[in-house]
């Protein structure tokens, strides 16, 4: 592997695609090769992408108080797609049940669950959960709707304190702002 640049903001376990087809994931420092089967490679590519516009608006948020155009803009912009991705792949959540004919020392069929190649490896990606938070999905149902990221601001910059009433306060506000 390559040994991961000091410039480089990335945490244990991030996927990227350095070139066209090729994966690699960091693991202890080091660029790895993440093998990625032709089938699945448009896929991962899209969750990747999904990935990087929702990191970038909950930066957007944390930076402004205020509801800007710019942050409409990129949440229409992931919400669109996260919809071109349920379109052409179904609903991140998705699930294969199969049910075998050995059964448990119950009696009971034995039951198994399979998620999708492309979704168990991005899930490693530290930022994997945040994408797939992008959905609520109904089990039961199949159906899937857009997440609350999708719809509506999440992140809200902290506002400074400017004064309090007692040294309590005031300790407790120094220790949090160190």
């Amino acid at each position: 592997g390559r040994v991961a640049g000091a410039d480089e903001q990335f945490q244990e376990g991030h996927i990227r695609e350095p070139e066209g087809g090729v994966f690699e994931s960091l693991r202890d420092g080091m660029w790895e090769p993440l093998t990625v089967p032709k089938t699945q490679v448009a896929e991962t590519r899209e969750l990747l992408a999904m990935r990087d516009q929702a990191v970038a608006l909950l930066a957007a948020e944390a930076a402004t108080f205020d509801d800007t155009p710019a942050l409409d803009e990129a949440r229409d912009r992931l919400r669109s797609a996260w919809e071109g991705y349920v379109d052409r792949w179904g609903p991140m959540g998705r699930v294969k049940v199969t049910t075998s004919t050995k059964l448990t020392r119950d009696g009971e069929p034995i039951v198994t669950r399979t998620f999708p190649q492309a979704i168990t490896r991005f899930r490693r990606d530290p930022y994997g959960p945040l994408v797939l938070a992008l959905e609520v999905l109904d089990e039961e149902s199949g159906t899937v709707k857009a997440g609350p990221m999708l719809r509506e601001r999440m992140v809200v910059p902290r506002q400074p304190v400017t004064g309090v009433d007692s040294v309590g306060d005031a300790v407790a506000v120094s220790l949090d702002t160190m």
